[in-house]
């Protein structure tokens, strides 16, 4: 990647941030590490290709560009599968903070923010957020309806 605006979702060393960041805060930020954990393997694939997606577009070059490492039978259903996995990812996250007002309470203000962050440790912070989500339980989709929803196999859509 050439070019780094700092805008949401930022991916970094396997770690998602879905705060706007220029680029000299991030690199010396505490805040953002841990929220919704390190990234396995997959998942920092899936993270890292949608950020490039993301940046390709804001930057006005194709989103294909991002995908020359992947050799799919249409690029398209990975850019879309990137998609969705995003989508699964900030809703997750967002209904989560709105949802557990254990865990919502540190989002009130920044100085209660500060507190998630320091003096929280890793594993409080990970008690306090809850379960992960596990990005590789949403599979590439090939088919799609009339609407351009995808169909799922062995789903019903309705």
């Amino acid at each position: 990647m050439t070019v780094d605006s700092g805008g949401a979702p930022c991916v970094s060393n396997g770690v998602l941030s879905l705060a706007i960041c220029k680029p000299a805060i991030r690199s010396s930020a505490t805040r953002g590490n841990i929220i919704l954990g390190l990234a396995n393997p997959l998942a920092a694939a899936a993270l890292t290709q949608s950020y490039d997606m993301r940046s390709d577009a804001e930057d006005i070059h194709d989103w294909e560009r991002s995908l020359q490492n992947v050799n799919p039978e249409k690029p398209e259903d990975v850019a879309l599968w990137r998609t969705r996995q995003m989508e699964a990812l900030a809703s997750f996250a967002y209904t989560r903070v709105l949802t557990k007002p254990d865990l919502r309470q540190y989002f009130a203000n920044d100085t209660k923010l500060s507190g998630f962050w320091n003096p929280l440790s890793d594993t409080e912070r990970i008690k306090v957020w809850g379960s992960r989500l596990d990005l590789s339980t949403i599979s590439i989709v090939r088919k799609y309806d009339q609407w351009g929803r995808a169909i799922r196999e062995g789903a019903a859509n309705v």
